[in-house]
């Protein structure tokens, strides 16, 4: 005998039209703010209580990490700020599950390669070469900004050897 499988909330047409147009809603959740968070295969898309939107592509997100005690997203972009996705209290379970899968799929499928060093001191410096959703690849640093000379050249070395690694122009 077989088990249906359960399924997930519908996505109000509200909240699809969050998406840019042609891109179909894979994952959602409603924000305990009265917004929400749809994933497509291309962007992140939210909205907040007062109606904004805005929209992220995948490879503009760094990490995300779910925070179950609080029921929060946490979505790691290039800037200092990351942001926090608060998930209402009434919503299943599924729903955040599928949405954190599609989260890592989308945020790990932009990464091509990722080098990584640990500077004496402790400072972790990384390159990592990014597909856009055009499919083109660029390089990002993290820190952006070196903050010493050493820290500056390890982390020309790592871009160097991250652009190499895929055949990126090194010079």
């Amino acid at each position: 005998m077989r088990l249906p499988l359960p399924r997930r909330s519908p996505l109000p047409a509200q909240a699809a039209s969050l998406l840019p147009t042609g891109e179909r809603a894979v994952a959602w959740v409603p924000l305990a703010d009265g917004g929400w968070a749809v994933a497509g295969p291309a962007h992140l898309a939210l909205t907040g209580p007062e109606g904004e939107v805005t929209r992220v592509a995948w490879d503009d997100v760094e990490r995300g990490a779910w925070e179950a005690g609080t029921r929060t997203f946490t979505v790691h972009l290039g800037s200092p700020a990351p942001l926090h996705l608060v998930v209402g209290t009434d919503v299943p379970g599924r729903d955040v599950d599928g949405f954190a899968r599609v989260l890592r799929q989308r945020v790990e499928a932009s990464v091509v390669h990722l080098v990584r060093r640990t500077l004496p001191d402790g400072t972790r410096v990384s390159a990592s070469v990014r597909r856009d959703a055009e499919g083109g690849l660029y390089v990002r640093t993290s820190p952006g900004a070196p903050g010493s000379p050493a820290q500056a050249a390890v982390l020309e070395e790592v871009l160097r050897e991250a652009r190499d690694a895929v055949g990126l122009p090194t010079a």
